[in-house]
């Protein structure tokens, strides 16, 4: 199925995107003439805009202009593509495409500069008709997605900013928290001469800053004073921390190259930088929830405590602190599927927060599900399988908990849901076993969610809401005619649960409105950042549930399941090598492992090595080679897929000299090496390890264990990765 390009504006403070592998510039005007034509009485005039263009004739005049006779207009360089976005008249889009973008942005420097107009382009036309004496519309475009709103500012009109300052009243221990959260930076003192002429372009401007602190960095110019102050919008807190610690009063050269492509070098004065944040003024325009006028802090929920709202049961602690850290990590971490961008029913508009699914994807444009997994866009990953076996449902949790099986700890709380008997008023007990989607949704402090019903066409009674990481207060509105207005405040506690039935599900509108704070009994509490998992039953046109797509392949992907990344653990190596060894660890460390058998190559390797080398030993096993790591005067970072076996590395029984071989033995003068052995039950295919942090590493008897090559060359990636 072919897709079209999706583009979308670059903002003014906005890097433009290196991804991109052209440029793009899109410029608006009336490229169709106006006659003056008299009809009826003699003063009676009438405008009437008449086509006087037909598409292949504006597609020749435009590629004259801006590809054969771009010089004549300034233009440093001519455009590769003039494409005509409109079919019928009246024609008024165009979007002109450069070899890179950087020559796209000096196309919008000249159309500025100049106050380009229709007039402009086809001065050399003889037309008797009247043309747009009005500048043109020109913004630069990209087809990358726009980042979230915890990484970027995604409005065109600039924020207001402050800078960190203590104010009268205010705690310092809460500024001194903000200073250290905050990824804007205040800039002043730019110029070393105030008055340089060469300093007048704000876009020119905005390239030299970022030529001294970091390609991708947010510049906010002062457009009255561009030699003043500006401000900046790094990607992260700790990228602003790492700008002032650099260039605090220091003195830089900016540079950058112009239209003509002459470079300009300027010296900056003594920069002067402090940390800065959005107003709460510019943050509500941002983030505030349904409709304006939102207050900056919610009302508490201990007024709305009285209000009853049937079908609603929130369970506390519905998952243990221990759960919750590895759904996080799994939900949360490096390989998260986290969904291309979406868009909502406005037009242009698109979801800010980041989204995952499984099963099944919900549209939100469409406000529907997208049943046909074979279409565009509803590729996601499948729901995670679970397969205790002949273990109870908690043990097997317990047992991937420990081990750090998230993939498996996912799955067993989704099933441990499905079994879940909730109690309800008329009805007694019910379960939901035909849940089959999953979203997860990623809120920042500040991100929240419109109010709405979850469509009833789509997904069945019974949503299912699990909360990671931080609380939030939910709000529920009625909609009902006869208690219309009701409301009610739901503080929805870490590791809780909520369920959403009958009344709850259909007759109640729930919202989590855009706020930094909630107000929990009286109390103020700042929120944090919130993973939430939505559990639903999605239906399908006739209204049964729609099969399950499950799957016990990790790390979840988008796309075709045959085409899985090396990334992801095929069943084979899952069931034949991941749990055959997790059932014979202890076994195999008295029959194999302390025999001490080790391969006389791998240990003149390690001997070789530099006293106080790292040794990275990948798959390590039980230890079997830590006491010669440890004898050469090494130390040793072991990692393996497998707890059981690393548990019998680090045993009393493996770090004693009783009943062993000489090859497993240390000697005195080594000893306090293996103390302390560092091991992490870890994937070879992701090995937790800086890029070179180790001196060396090893993988005995792991490759054999790999089922194709791409993950048998994936691992040698890894390897190599943290030795360079």
């Amino acid at each position: 199925m072919t897709q079209t390009a999706v583009f979308r504006s670059i903002l003014p403070h906005e890097p433009i995107p290196s991804e991109d592998q052209h440029g793009y510039l899109y410029i608006q005007g009336a490229f169709c003439p106006k006659q003056q034509r008299r009809y009826g009485g003699e003063h009676q005039q009438e405008e009437q805009e008449e086509s006087y263009w037909t598409v292949e004739t504006l597609q020749t005049a435009l590629s004259r202009v801006f590809q054969h006779n771009f010089a004549s207009f300034k233009f440093p360089v001519a455009a590769m593509q003039v494409q005509l976005l409109d079919t019928v008249a009246p024609f008024t889009k165009v979007r002109l495409i450069y070899k890179t973008p950087l020559q796209a942005l000096h196309a919008l420097v000249v159309i500025r500069q100049r106050k380009m107009t229709i007039q402009h382009l086809f001065q050399s036309i003889d037309l008797d008709e009247h043309l747009g004496s009005r500048p043109i519309q020109a913004t630069l475009l990209t087809q990358q997605p726009q980042l979230p709103d915890t990484m970027a500012w995604t409005r065109s009109s600039p924020p207001k900013f402050r800078r960190l300052l203590l104010r009268p009243g205010e705690s310092e221990t809460l500024l001194q928290e903000e200073r250290e959260a905050t990824r804007f930076v205040f800039v002043s003192n730019l110029l070393q001469n105030e008055h340089d002429t060469d300093w007048d372009e704000p876009h020119w401007v905005a390239q030299a800053i970022r030529s001294a602190f970091a390609v991708d960095v947010e510049v906010f110019v002062n457009y009255k004073s561009l030699s003043k102050y500006c401000h900046l919008g790094f990607r992260s807190a700790e990228e602003a921390q790492h700008a002032i610690a650099t260039h605090q009063g220091k003195q830089v050269q900016w540079k950058w190259a112009d239209a003509t492509g002459t470079e300009h070098l300027i010296a900056s004065g003594m920069l002067f930088l402090d940390y800065a944040a959005i107003t709460q003024r510019s943050r509500r325009r941002l983030v505030r929830g349904d409709g304006p006028g939102e207050p900056s802090r919610s009302e508490c929920t201990s007024l709305t405590a009285d209000v009853q709202i049937p079908g609603l049961v929130l369970i506390p602690d519905f998952v243990s602190p221990e759960e919750e850290a590895v759904l996080l990590a799994v939900l949360d971490g490096p390989h998260a599927p986290w969904a291309p961008a979406q868009n909502t029913p406005t037009d242009g508009g698109t979801i800010k927060r980041s989204v995952q699914h499984y099963g099944y994807v919900f549209d939100y444009r469409t406000a529907d599900v997208l049943r046909d997994r074979s279409d565009s866009g509803a590729d996601c990953p499948p729901m995670p399988a679970v397969n205790p076996g002949n273990k109870p449902l908690e043990d097997f949790l317990v047992d991937n908990v420990r081990e750090g099986c998230g993939w498996e700890v996912v799955a067993g709380v989704i099933e441990r849901v499905r079994r879940t008997k909730f109690i309800e008023e008329d009805d007694g007990e019910r379960s939901y076993a035909t849940i089959n989607q999953l979203t997860v949704n990623r809120y920042a402090p500040g991100e929240g969610i419109g109010s709405h019903v979850d469509t009833p066409s789509a997904f069945g009674d019974g949503l299912i809401s699990i909360s990671l990481g931080s609380g939030i207060v939910m709000e529920f509105n009625c909609v009902q005619e006869e208690t219309k207005g009701l409301r009610k405040q739901v503080f929805l506690p870490p590791r809780s649960l909520l369920l959403m039935s009958k009344e709850a599900r259909y007759s109640w509108k729930h919202m989590i409105v855009s706020r930094m704070t909630d107000t929990i009994n009286g109390e103020v509490v700042r929120r944090g950042t919130r993973i939430s998992l939505t559990l639903r039953t999605a239906l399908d046109t006739d209204g049964s549930p729609m099969a399950c797509v499950e799957s016990h392949s990790f790390p979840p992907c988008w796309g075709n399941p045959d085409l899985l990344s090396p990334l992801a653990t095929p069943d084979c190596e899952r069931n034949h090598v991941h749990a055959v060894y997790n059932a014979i660890a202890t076994q195999w460390h008295h029959t194999r492992g302390k025999r001490g058998v080790l391969w006389p190559g791998a240990t003149h390797f390690l001997q070789k090595l530099p006293p106080g080398s790292v040794v990275a030993d990948v798959g390590c096993g039980d230890g079997k080679y830590f006491p010669a790591i440890w004898e050469a005067g090494s130390y040793v970072i072991g990692t393996d897929i497998s707890l059981p076996l690393l548990e019998t590395a680090t045993s009393a029984a493996s770090l004693s000299d009783e009943g062993v071989p000489e090859s497993r033995r240390v000697s005195e003068r080594r000893r306090h090496l293996r103390n302390r052995p560092a091991i992490a039950v870890a994937d070879c295919m992701s090995v937790p390890l800086r890029a070179g942090s180790c001196d060396a590493a090893i993988c005995i008897a792991v490759m054999h264990h790999l089922s194709n090559e791409s993950r048998r060359r994936r691992c040698i990636e890894e390897l190599t990765k943290v030795c360079i």
